[in-house]
C-alpha cells in the first residue's frame, strides 16, 4: 500500500473517531455532568491543595509548552520514528488543551471536552508506540530491513534474509502480542459506577469525579479497541510471516496506544477511587516526566544532527596532494 493511501486512511479513521462517537452518544459542548446531590464531601489538607494547584497550574502548562517545542524541533525530520513523535506531540497537546478547556471553561463537567481529551491521548500514545517500535527495529535490531544485518544474527546462527526460515523476532512477537491481548482484558473487569467527591481547594468548591460514560469509554470501549488491533497484528505476522512486519508494526502501535492509555487511567482512577485528587495529581506528574524524557531525546537528536553537519565538510574535503 502506498504511503499516501495509508496516510489518507489513517486520517479518515482519526476524523471518524473524533466525531462519530460524540454524535452517536449525542454529547456536545453543553452535555455536562450535573452536580450530583449524593457527592461525598471530604476535607483536603492544605498541603494536598498546594500539590493539586502546582500540578494543575504549573506542571500541566509546562509540559504542554514542552510538547509543542518537541513537535517544532522534530517536525522537519524525515526519519519515521522522529516524524511520529512530532505528530504525536501535536495530538498530545490538543488532547491536553481540551482537558484544560474543560476545567477552565466548563468546570470539568463537559463530556465532549473530556472525550476529546481522551481521544487525543489515545492517538498520541499510538504515535509514540509506533515511534518506539520503529526505533527498536531501525536503530537497534534491524530485523525487517533485508539490506541490513540483524543484531540477533550471532544468537540465531542464520537469518530469514539468507535462507528459508522463520525470523526469531517474529516468533517472539507472536508470544508477546497474545500476552498484551490478555493485559487488555484487565480493565474490562473493573467495577464501574458514578462516584463523586467535593472538597475545598483554597476556598473554592471543587468536584472530583469520574462519570459513568467516561468509565465505559476508558475501561470498556478503549481496551476492546486495543484488543482488536492486537489481534489484527497477530494475524498479520502469523499469516504473512516476515512480509507482514511493516503492517504489523502499525497495527501493534494502534493497539498499544489505547492499551497504555486505558491502563494509565485504570491505575490512577481505580487505585485512588476514594481519593480522586491524587488520581489527577499522579496523571499530571507522570505525563510531565514522560514529556521531559522525550524532550531529552529530542535534544540528543538535534545535537547529533549538528555534529554530523559540522563533520560533513571535513569528510568531503579533497585529500592534499603529496
Amino acid at each position: 500500500m502506498k504511503i499516501k493511501s495509508l496516510t489518507l486512511i489513517l486520517l479518515i479513521l482519526f476524523l471518524a473517531g473524533l466525531l462519530l462517537p460524540p454524535l452517536f452518544f449525542g454529547i456536545h459542548f453543553n452535555s455536562s455532568v450535573a452536580t450530583p446531590t449524593a457527592a461525598t464531601p471530604f476535607i483536603i489538607p492544605l498541603w494536598e491543595q498546594a500539590i493539586l494547584f502546582t500540578a494543575a497550574f504549573i506542571i500541566k502548562p509546562l509540559y504542554m509548552t514542552i510538547s509543542l517545542v518537541i513537535a517544532f524541533m522534530l517536525w522537519r525530520r524525515t526519519e519515521t520514528e522522529l516524524n511520529a513523535i512530532s505528530r504525536g506531540m501535536i495530538l498530545f497537546f490538543l488532547g491536553e488543551l481540551a482537558c484544560a478547556g474543560n476545567y477552565l471553561i466548563f468546570h470539568d463537567r463537559s463530556l465532549l471536552m473530556e472525550y476529546w481529551h481522551n481521544y487525543g491521548m489515545v492517538c498520541s500514545f499510538a504515535f509514540f508506540a509506533y515511534a518506539f517500535v520503529e526505533a527498536f527495529d531501525k536503530r537497534l535490531v534491524h530485523y525487517s530491513d533485508e539490506g541490513k544485518k540483524c543484531a540477533l544474527l550471532s544468537q540465531c546462527g542464520s537469518c530469514y534474509k539468507q535462507r528459508d526460515m522463520s525470523c526469531t523476532m517474529r516468533i517472539i512477537f507472536l508470544y508477546i502480542i497474545p500476552a498484551l491481548f490478555v493485559v487488555a482484558a484487565m480493565p474490562l473487569a473493573a467495577p464501574i459506577g458514578n462516584r463523586f467527591y467535593t472538597g475545598l481547594v483554597f476556598g473554592q468548591q471543587v468536584m472530583f469525579g469520574h462519570p459513568l460514560l467516561n468509565q465505559m469509554v476508558e475501561v470498556r470501549f478503549i481496551p476492546a479497541v486495543a484488543a482488536f488491533y492486537l489481534l489484527l497484528s497477530f494475524g498479520t505476522l502469523l499469516f504473512l510471516r516476515e512480509k507482514g512486519f511493516a503492517s504489523a508494526k502499525i497495527l501493534v502501535a494502534l493497539g498499544l496506544g489505547p492499551l497504555l492509555f486505558s491502563l494509565m487511567r485504570f491505575i490512577c482512577f481505580w487505585g485512588y477511587g476514594e481519593h480522586p485528587l491524587w488520581a489527577d495529581v499522579w496523571e499530571e506528574i507522570t505525563e510531565f516526566l514522560f514529556i521531559v524524557i522525550l524532550f531529552r531525546i529530542a535534544l540528543l537528536v538535534r545535537s547529533q544532527s549538528s555534529k554530523q553537519k559540522e563533520e560533513m565538510p571535513l569528510n568531503t574535503m579533497p585529500a592534499e596532494e603529496t
